[in-house]
């Protein structure tokens, strides 16, 4: 039977608290990003049915807070989804020019895709 010193013991817990340190930080990360993305979505339907696709740099600045909060969770599983934040904050820097592209509007996700993303990424919170 091996005998532990207490230094050894305290190193040990050390370690684990640590550890958990480390999981919780992350857990508020993720929990930021959620809730980023949640309020640039909220905010950004509100405009829409009050105001239209008209430039607007508030929606911007949520999108692109969404997208720096996302890159520092690292909660994407492809490398696509902070990029989709990114250019949603361009969009609303000049809807009308996006809108006549089709092909350009393949880069800016509907908001219910990023609901989706969103509601499957706090079920791994759980």
């Amino acid at each position: 039977m091996a005998i532990y010193s207490l230094k050894d013991i305290l190193c040990i817990l050390k370690e684990v608290l640590t550890l958990a340190e480390k999981k919780r930080a992350k857990k508020d990360k993720v929990t930021e990003a959620i809730v980023s993305i949640q309020t640039a979505i909220i905010e950004t339907r509100k405009y829409i049915n009050e105001n239209g696709y008209y430039p607007n740099t508030d929606l911007s600045k949520l999108w692109l807070m969404a997208f720096e909060k996302t890159e520092k969770a690292e909660i994407y599983s492809k490398n696509e989804f902070p990029e989709y934040l990114y250019n949603k904050a361009r969009f609303w820097g000049d809807p009308k020019i996006w809108l006549k592209e089709p092909t350009a509007m393949e880069l800016v996700p509907t908001l219910t895709s990023l609901e989706d993303k969103a509601g499957s990424i706090l079920m791994k919170l759980k």
